[in-house]
C-alpha cells in the first residue's frame, strides 16, 4: 500500500470502529453528498499538505465539516467538537499521529440552507518507513 491509501485506511479504521458508530453520528468521506432532514452527521477530508520525512511520509490536515439544523445554536457543534477531539488528539492509528485541533465558526450551509456547518481541522503526520 503507498503512503496516502495506509493514511485513509488508518483514518478511515477509527470512523468504522464499534466504539465511534455507538457516537451515533453519521460519518461520510468527502465527495458525498448527504440529504439530511436536519440532522446531525459529519463530512471528511483527508488533505496531504506538508513536508514529510521521507518519500513514505505525509503530513496534512483531517478537514471534518460538522452539519446540524439551522437554529440550534453553537452547541451542538461544540459538542461533536469534543467528541472528535475525544477520539482524534494527540492520538495515533497505526503509523498515523494527530495533533490538536482547531474549530472554525458555525455558518448556514450554502448548498442546503436548513443546515448550519462549522469545519474542524487537526493536522496530522503519517510516518512512512524508508
Amino acid at each position: 500500500m503507498g503512503k496516502y491509501v495506509l493514511t485513509e485506511s488508518e483514518i478511515f479504521t477509527l470512523f468504522d470502529s464499534a466504539e465511534w458508530k455507538a457516537e451515533a453520528i453519521p460519518t461520510f468521506p468527502a465527495n458525498f453528498d448527504q440529504e439530511s432532514g436536519g440532522k446531525e452527521w459529519i463530512r471528511m477530508s483527508i488533505v496531504p499538505n506538508g513536508d514529510s520525512l521521507n518519500m513514505l511520509s505525509i503530513s496534512g490536515v483531517l478537514m471534518i465539516e460538522l452539519f446540524i439544523a439551522t437554529g440550534r445554536g453553537p452547541r451542538p457543534i461544540s459538542v461533536i467538537a469534543d467528541t472528535l477531539d475525544s477520539y482524534l488528539q494527540q492520538r495515533t492509528f497505526g503509523t498515523t499521529q494527530f495533533f490538536k485541533s482547531a474549530l472554525g465558526p458555525v455558518e448556514r450551509d450554502r448548498d442546503n440552507p436548513i443546515l448550519a456547518r462549522a469545519i474542524y481541522s487537526i493536522p496530522f503526520s503519517h510516518f512512512g518507513v524508508n
